[in-house]
């Protein structure tokens, strides 16, 4: 069984903002896994990154420079692990595409507003769909779980009726990246894109406890990892360090060695 969720903490090289490090719950899957601090992906946008961790390929290789899709004929870990009796499922954010070239058995959560895939608890529930389906049809899953934030609009952007937040930080709580501008206008766009990341949190949390849950966490790989950096100027979008660093965290108990 093979679960991968995406595109929550792109922190492209900031710190955690301080006092937060006991309230995350993304410290507790770390903790549980092998923890790589230098991890690069191979486009800072999004598109041809999540292309290349599908396909094991460069973008110049796979053909998805852009927000194409990739060339016809691509194998990718749907097709593979389709063909080997896996049940996959694709829920959240898409930018994985063609879907011609990417045969999901389940797709969920693609109909939904922006906002809705933004709240933790609908995250939960749609694990716990792809669990409950996988385990009618009797097979093993393959889930690859794509988590909206922090992805722009960033909390206090969000305009009418965002989404739930449980923390939100304020501009003198939060550091500010030593390649962006220590001004006030910044600082506030720095401080939603932690309370956005905090809610990512969140939302990885309810993914993890709906595996627990399932009674299949320790017969689970479970990958974490972001797609690119953080949205900001010398960050995503363009070539630098903090544009292609990301998380990665690798869980698999008995066979993955923890707090590494």
């Amino acid at each position: 069984r093979v679960a991968a969720a995406d595109h929550a903490v792109a922190r492209g090289g900031g710190a955690v903002a301080e006092g937060a490090a006991d309230q995350l719950l993304l410290h507790r899957l770390a903790a549980q896994s092998t923890f790589f601090e230098q991890a690069y992906v191979t486009s800072s946008i999004c598109h041809p990154s999540r292309a290349s961790m599908m396909t094991g390929l460069y973008p110049v290789q796979h053909g998805n420079m852009a927000h194409v899709g990739i060339d016809p004929g691509i194998a990718n870990l749907v097709t593979v692990l389709g063909s080997a009796g896996y049940h996959t499922a694709l829920a959240g954010k898409d930018h994985i595409s063609p879907r011609s070239a990417y045969p999901w058995d389940q797709v969920v959560m693609e109909v939904e507003s922006g906002k809705v895939r933004r709240h933790p608890a609908r995250y939960g529930e749609a694990t716990s769909e792809v669990l409950a389906a996988a385990a009618a049809a009797g097979k093993p899953f393959f889930l690859t779980l794509n988590i909206s934030d922090p992805h722009r609009p960033l909390i206090g952007d969000e305009g009418r009726n965002p989404p739930p937040v449980a923390k939100r930080y304020q501009p003198e709580e939060v550091p500010v990246p030593a390649f962006l501008p220590d001004i006030p206008g910044v600082r506030q766009d720095v401080a939603n894109y932690y309370s956005s990341v905090f809610r990512a949190d969140q939302c990885a949390g309810e993914v993890l406890a709906a595996l627990e849950a399932s009674g299949q966490a320790n017969n689970t790989l479970v990958i974490f990892l972001s797609d690119h950096g953080m949205a900001f100027p010398f960050a995503k979008h363009d070539t630098y360090p903090q544009s292609l660093r990301t998380p990665l965290m690798v869980r698999w108990p008995g066979h993955v060695a923890e707090g590494k």
